[in-house]
């Protein structure tokens, strides 16, 4: 494998992979295009189909997109790793930098043959099946046996912490994000369609030079009294909005190979005392988990009791949804959804330095207003802070 840069990241990151191996007793492990595969050449430019929203936190491992693969990279426990790709995507690859050898998908297994005699081979999630039968009919030409085991597991620890050079781009996609949150608010008047908000969240991406969407971007309205007001995500999205209305955020940009994920509630006209002290209490709250945050001690079980306690400074506490069995975020990156999962029942996993996730509280109060605030949050050697930065003040339009 040959890279442009040698200050870049791959060597680390292999290294790191092939640390894991070891301790596993794993010979050889295989990815197909997807953020692992991105992550361990260190190439976030080189385009990838993400996991977006089909990937929950009770399904840890997401739905793939691609179920044939177009490009491996192939890590031994010792030495170099391989990379193949088919014709259409090498040039992609050689322009950042990676020689692949070039093969159609169908003679993968014929390339892979020299690498592959029994033992243990993991593989990732993206293209698992074909990956599989790829690694089995390259096995068969030396008549040994394989056995083949998770892989995505080692990648999703190595992820988990994030460098400095990840960092600097997630930092950069939550500043595109705050503008482009600046740039909507104008938009947010009497006689605007949630349709037309987010058509232009869509526009503002792609004249911004995203590469993607980390989701389609969504203008969340409750208007007070409405019919619909009983459930925040039935609003007719070609319905004018009016006075008297709560308007959510949800929205994601990939810029530089990272995503975003980021929330902000606001209301157009005068909200009751109810809905603008409830708005108060779940920014105050945000910041209360934030500041309460202590790497090395804090786990991820405990993000939405922070967010209680916070709220219920406020007497508000009972009005945070998801609090029992649901998430109030996750981690991100290459993937906007990255374990692990910020659930009072998931994995007990302390907060350190280098994490960086998206912290999403919601309330709402039926028949009125729907808020939700999502900012991207970095743990430090000493706390937390949020990477988003727009105006937390900023509600009654």
């Amino acid at each position: 494998m040959s890279v442009k840069d040698p200050a870049d990241m791959s060597p680390r990151r292999v290294a790191a992979l092939q640390g894991m191996m070891k301790e596993k007793n794993i010979d050889l492990a295989l990815y197909a295009t997807s953020a692992a595969f991105v992550y361990l050449l260190d190439i976030p430019e080189f385009w990838f189909q993400r996991y977006s929203v089909t990937m929950g936190p009770d399904a840890v491992l997401g739905t793939p997109s691609l179920t044939r693969p177009d490009a491996l990279v192939l890590v031994p426990s010792e030495g170099e790793p391989a990379v193949f790709s088919i014709p259409g995507r090498a040039k992609e690859l050689r322009d950042l930098g990676i020689e692949p050898v070039v093969s159609f998908a169908d003679y993968f297994d014929n390339h892979l043959e020299p690498c592959v005699r029994g033992g243990r081979a993991a593989v990732g999630h993206s293209c698992r099946k074909a990956l599989e039968s790829i690694l089995r009919a390259a096995d068969q030409y030396h008549g040994t046996e394989l056995e083949i085991v998770d892989g995505e597991s080692m990648t999703d620890a190595l992820r988990m912490i994030k460098d400095e050079k990840e960092i600097a781009l997630l930092s950069a996609a939550a500043a595109f994000t705050d503008r482009a949150m600046e740039a909507i608010v104008p938009l947010l008047k009497p006689g605007v369609r949630p349709f037309e908000v987010e058509a232009f969240i869509q526009q503002f991406a792609l004249d911004g030079g995203c590469s993607d969407i980390s989701f389609a971007g969504n203008c969340i309205c409750v208007e007070k009294g409405h019919p619909t007001s009983y459930d925040p995500y039935i609003f007719p999205k070609d319905r004018p909005i009016r006075e008297g209305t709560g308007i959510a955020f949800d929205m994601g940009f990939v810029l530089g190979g990272y995503c975003s994920d980021y929330g902000r509630s606001f209301y157009l006209g005068e909200p009751s005392a109810e809905a603008a002290e409830s708005y108060r209490a779940l920014q105050a709250a945000q910041l209360y988990c934030i500041d309460h945050i202590v790497p090395g001690r804090t786990t991820v079980n405990e993000v939405s009791d922070l967010i209680f306690e916070g709220l219920e400074q406020f007497g508000r506490g009972r009005q945070l949804r998801n609090h029992e069995d649901g998430t109030q975020g996750h981690q991100i990156g290459l993937e906007v959804h990255e374990v692990p999962w910020l659930k009072r029942k998931g994995a007990e996993q302390v907060f350190l330095p280098g994490m960086v996730f998206a912290l999403e509280p919601k309330i709402f109060v039926p028949g009125e207003v729907y808020m939700r605030v999502e900012d991207i949050v970095l743990v430090t050697e000493s706390g937390a802070r949020p990477l988003t930065l727009f105006d937390r003040e900023k509600f009654v339009l």
